[in-house]
């Protein structure tokens, strides 16, 4: 079985992580797989890091440049790699890739066999409605992801709150589009034993992530103005950095919560931040997957979070009773503190979330069903 892979790459992200761990895994499995990069001038341009580690895993590269307006060219570009690939299946992710081989396949290569991962949606929608499909906007991003949508075979998503929104929002139809949890091979944690350096008050919270309105960083520091009354020495120790960086620190002030509050920026030890705080917090208003809980989970430290998915499909069942209704600021600030003055309460959870880490979101488990899920496309 021979794969192409097409994405558009300018940075090693979280789709390029994913890319990272599966293709050499899928070789590992037998399967062959190509990667055509398409890239912009003002994005890294030619050649990139991702390129060099997809050379390095003996994977051959194709690279396109596109433009923000397509052009005809580079829609023949890509249909001459496919053409000459001889590919069972071409694999596309994210929107600028589902947007070139749906065109490809639509007009130049009807035969192609066309699928498609679904690993989140538009940043501006989920900042501000989370995974409510109500608010559907039948935009420009809703109607190239409508329209590839239409000429793939089949797709599937990371998460049932991805597919549910894909599907309720009239993009996607519930027989094309499947759910494929992510998997990962979650390397034994050895913690760094200096605690001084990642531990600063003697009840810690931390959140990491990336500055944008999904996140929930303004429930999080909300949740601390009432969580600050019992223990007024508390630390929020904030790690990532974003585009809300400064407004979140004015919002900080503001709240006068200057003295609880660090924003650390970014750091390579979010792992040992987390194994040295009391509460990771993951007030997330919706996660294409989440794989934050993970890190969490193999920390074994308390998690903070809304019912709201994909952390509630993480979070193994045990775990639902520790979760905070959507959005709920008082609640929220009740489980947390539960987590800090009886953190007891969450063995159990903590060690079921555990076993589902160990026994199901593998690395061996998400190739598997790919592979099967190739086979039947191909097959069909």
């Amino acid at each position: 079985m021979k794969i192409l892979f097409i994405q558009k790459e300018g940075g090693i992200f979280g789709a390029e992580q994913f890319q990272l761990r599966t293709i050499p895994a899928l070789l590992k499995a037998g399967t062959e797989v190509e990667f055509l990069r398409l890239y912009t001038d003002h994005q890294l341009g030619k050649d990139s890091p991702f390129v060099q580690q997809l050379n390095d895993l003996g994977v051959n590269v194709y690279q396109v440049k596109i433009t923000n307006i397509p052009r005809p060219s580079q829609f023949f570009q890509i249909k001459n790699i496919i053409k000459n690939g001889e590919y069972d299946l071409v694999h596309t992710h994210l929107i600028h890739a589902d947007l070139y081989g749906a065109v490809v396949k639509k007009f130049l290569l009807p035969k192609m066999k066309l699928i498609s991962t679904k690993h989140g949606y538009e940043e501006d929608y989920n900042n501000r409605f989370g995974f409510d499909p109500s608010y559907k906007r039948k935009d420009l991003y809703w109607r190239i992801n409508k329209f590839s949508e239409s000429v793939a075979n089949k797709s599937f998503a990371i998460s049932d709150g991805l597919r549910d929104l894909f599907i309720n929002t009239g993009i996607s139809k519930s027989e094309k589009l499947d759910r494929i949890h992510y998997g990962f091979e979650m390397k034994d944690f050895i913690p760094d034993d200096n605690r001084d350096k990642y531990r600063f008050a003697k009840h810690q919270l931390v959140i990491a992530g990336r500055l944008v309105g999904f996140k929930g960083h303004r429930y999080a520091l909300e949740s601390l103005t009432i969580i600050k009354k019992d223990f007024p020495e508390i630390q929020l120790l904030v790690i990532g950095i974003g585009e809300l960086e400064e407004e979140l620190k004015a919002y900080t002030a503001k709240l006068g919560l200057e003295e609880n509050v660090s924003f650390l920026g970014f750091s390579d030890q979010v792992q040992n931040f987390m194994y040295h705080s009391d509460v990771v917090l993951t007030p997330s208003i919706a996660e294409g997957f989440g794989v934050v809980f993970l890190e969490a989970i193999n920390q074994n430290t308390p998690i903070a979070a809304f019912d709201v998915p994909a952390g509630n499909e993480v979070l193994p069942k045990e775990y639902h009773e520790f979760l905070a209704k959507p959005f709920n600021v008082e609640e929220y600030a009740k489980k947390i503190k539960l987590m800090l003055e009886e953190p007891h309460k969450l063995d159990n959870a903590i060690k079921a979330a555990e076993d589902r880490m160990l026994t199901y979101f593998q690395l061996d488990r998400m190739i598997n069903e790919m592979i099967k899920f190739y086979q039947e496309v191909i097959k069909n």
